[in-house]
């Protein structure tokens, strides 16, 4: 196929991705081999599980041979091959690389039960014709022939080629794309394909965290630099608001004064010492100089900052970094416009540089008219909220979304870091969860058995028995503030969420309440101890905590009663 596919024409039917520049570009029915490597698809006993994985996974178009890197050893040779390449690429030829097959899979406007192609068996008179939707495999390959149907093409514009190969070959007719008949192959008749998976039975249960009781110590801590509400000795509720982030966390601003001056005019470090006029900790406006350029015998060129910040980098290639200031007033601010350039109420739209819902940053032009010597800075960062032609005001407020830090526990304050953080400490039982969703909530614990859930009220549910998907809808629709409950199956979650789980990290999923599993995944019933702990606990006030984390360090969920309640 490499003469055909030295040939610069493009499919019409497919995407066509570019590299760099347009003189570089590629289709993925270029693509003419796909290695299949990693613990999976490496130690499959049987390769036709690789060809059915691969040909669903990444559905190649064309005419595409698939192998396997059968010892998973291609990432130790791409080291290698930073020594020498040649015996790299030697051992990755000879040890690693097996080939198990080709894929043959028209493009272009493939339809269901419409003909796409016909497949005639050379030195014999068997010729088949093959729809869109149709799968058919060849074991043992063989040598064939394929014609394409019109408004379809193998490759490139190839509508009709041969191929002769001892490899096993799926012909393909699903189309790709927007045209693509979506079926996996399991679900075709073909024996090769057809997994029957054997019931998944396993004697291995997770082994639970035991219930722990005493006087414990709560770090409560702002995510960045923030407000503490709280002193030393103030008695706190599950529901107290100790700190609060005012702002979202600090914009960091990069001023690359090369660009600015212009990169006909490299800066040495030198040049850039001597031109700049401003040092680590100044607080730069908009407008103001920032670099001075010498031109000529006594002429200077001032360059302007376009951003206001805090100084925090100098960085010898050019590059100022500069940090927010959030001094930003939740307060509207009205700036008589009509009045300072003293023009008419009604005209002022038509001097203004932004428009009402524009963001604006304190010390940027409002109105600039050099001719006149007429500018009027923002006198505070905002939205402007409103311009007024009856009286030629604009108004510009900060939109102040508060974020909260609640103290979680039940108890004393013992410790305060200023602007940072709290130390809580509280007499009461927790014991950890397996895996949990959502964030933090506190409620009081419900034990409930069966459906239908009304009117939680911002309660805790408990169940002892596996959840679905349907139980998690009816918690969400009773304002439920939490679930307790040992399992659900994966597929289950991913109904009600509508996404797979992310592995690492667990607890920012955006639903309504916190839920905790005890066992994890699968239909697994709650352990009996914990069963008993809760029957004793029940109405009882309790927090939760969703935060799970299974590398770099461990979190599990955790569920905490306050027992002098």
């Amino acid at each position: 196929f490499d003469r055909i596919r030295k040939k610069r024409d493009y499919d019409p039917f497919m995407e066509t991705f570019y590299i760099e520049d347009k003189n570089n570009t590629f289709q993925l029915s270029d693509v003419d081999l796909i290695i299949g490597a990693g613990g999976i698809l490496s130690h499959l006993k049987n390769p036709l599980d690789a060809i059915r994985i691969i040909s669903d996974a990444f559905k190649p178009s064309g005419i595409t041979k698939l192998a396997v890197d059968r010892t998973f050893k291609s990432p130790h040779l791409g080291i290698l091959s930073d020594l020498d390449q040649s015996v790299a690429l030697n051992l990755f030829e000879n040890d690693c690389l097996k080939e198990i097959g080709y894929i043959i899979a028209p493009v272009g406007k493939i339809k269901k039960g419409k003909k796409v192609l016909t497949v005639k068996q050379d030195n014999s008179d068997l010729s088949v014709n093959l729809n869109g939707g149709d799968v058919i495999f060849l074991k043992s390959g063989g040598s064939i022939t394929l014609k394409a149907s019109k408004n379809i093409s193998l490759i490139k514009n190839i509508d009709e080629l041969h191929l002769e190969t001892d490899l096993p070959i799926l012909i393909d007719c699903r189309g790709r794309g927007l045209n693509h008949i979506d079926q996996p192959l399991n679900q075709y008749d073909i024996p090769e394909f057809n997994v029957e998976l054997e019931e998944f039975k396993t004697n291995l249960f997770p082994k639970h965290l035991p219930i722990n009781s005493g006087t414990y110590h709560f770090e409560r801590k702002l995510p960045y630099p923030g407000k503490i509400f709280v002193t030393r000795g103030d008695l706190v509720e599950p529901h107290t608001v100790v700190g609060e982030n005012t702002f979202t966390p600090p914009k960091i601003y990069i001023v690359d004064v090369q660009s600015l001056v212009g990169y006909d005019h490299p800066l040495n470090s030198e040049k850039l010492n001597e031109g700049l006029m401003v040092k680590l900790g100044d607080t730069i406006h908009i407008g103001d100089s920032i670099f001075r350029e010498k031109s000529g015998l006594l002429g200077e060129t001032l360059y302007r900052s376009p951003v206001r910040g805090k100084l925090i980098k100098i960085d010898q290639n050019g590059l100022l970094i500069l940090r927010e200031i959030q001094d930003y007033s939740d307060k509207p601010v009205t700036i008589n416009v009509a009045k300072r350039i003293n023009v008419k109420p009604k005209e002022i739209k038509s001097y203004l540089r932004f428009q009402q819902g524009d963001f604006v940053e304190k010390g940027i032009h409002l109105v600039s008219i050099p001719r006149n010597k007429l500018f009027i800075k923002a006198p505070s960062t905002g939205i402007i909220k409103n311009i007024n032609l009856e009286t030629g005001t604009v108004t510009i407020q900060y939109d102040v979304q508060p974020i909260p830090l609640y103290s979680f526990a039940k108890g004393t304050v013992t410790e305060v870091i200023e602007n940072t953080k709290v130390v809580i400490s509280e007499t009461g039982k927790f014991l950890y969860g397996q895996i949990g969703f959502g964030g933090e909530n506190f409620g009081v614990l419900n034990i409930l058995n069966s459906l239908p859930l009304k009117n939680l009220n911002q309660n805790i549910v408990v169940s002892f028995k596996p959840v679905n998907k349907q139980f998690l809808i009816s918690c969400a629709n009773s304002h439920a503030a939490g679930v307790i409950a040992p399992s659900i199956p994966n597929l289950e979650w991913v109904k009600f969420y509508g996404e797979e789980l992310g592995v690492p990290l667990t607890g920012d999923e955006n639903i309504s309440f916190t839920l905790i599993l005890t066992e994890g995944f699968g239909a697994i019933d709650m352990n009996a101890e914990y069963q008993n702990f809760f029957l004793s606990h029940n109405q009882m006030p309790a927090s939760l905590s969703g935060r799970t984390q299974i590398r770099a360090g461990v979190t599990r969920p955790l569920v905490l009663i306050h027992a002098d309640s």
